[in-house]
């Protein structure tokens, strides 16, 4: 099992009179992801949480390993917080998605 947090500061550092995002911006993540049967199907969450705005995206996400070169997966994105935040904004407009990468 996989287990990452980490901190990230954005600082804009220039005049900001046009610019809606704050000067600074704060935000932490998180991250875990486990593998099982055999390393062939990987479970994972992932969080960004803005500190600013106190909105989140959280992210699930299944991905199976069908052949040697062929993964499969599904997730999801799913907004949550203050509709003038980053991730906020988008509080009203979940979604979910399914991908394959195909690997030469």
């Amino acid at each position: 099992m996989l287990i990452s947090a980490q901190f990230f500061q954005s600082i804009i550092t220039t005049d900001t009179a046009d610019v809606t995002k704050d000067q600074v911006e704060n935000t932490v993540t998180f991250l875990a992801n486990h593998t099982f049967a055999n390393e062939t199907w990987v479970a994972e969450i992932q969080l960004l949480h803005s500190l600013n705005d106190e909105d989140v995206l959280i992210r699930p996400k299944i991905t199976h390993e069908y052949i040697n070169n062929l993964i499969v997966w599904i997730g999801m994105d799913i907004f949550y917080g203050n509709s003038n935040g980053i991730y906020g904004q988008f509080n009203e407009v979940d979604r979910a998605y399914i991908g394959l990468e195909w690997r030469l």
